[in-house]
């Protein structure tokens, strides 16, 4: 078995609820935000993983299980 993590920064987060929901961090109260750090947290808490990739740089389009570089890495 191979363990992947796939990190998002947690401002990252925040700008695709904005996209996704129209739920960013301005409008969210206090409970959503302790929420959102969290589980950006305790999602990774359970262990080293054998790789390790940061979706900073890639935007998500239409389909939820496919990942495009943005434009900055073209």
């Amino acid at each position: 078995m191979l363990w992947v993590g796939v990190r998002c920064p947690v401002e990252v987060i925040w700008v695709r609820r904005e996209e996704t929901w129209g739920q960013g961090f301005e409008g969210a109260d206090d409970d959503l935000r302790t929420a959102v750090e969290r589980w950006q947290h305790e999602v990774h808490a359970h262990g080293p993983y054998d790789i390790e990739v940061s979706i900073r740089a890639f935007r998500l389009r239409k389909s939820k299980y496919t990942c495009y570089p943005s434009e900055e890495l073209v």
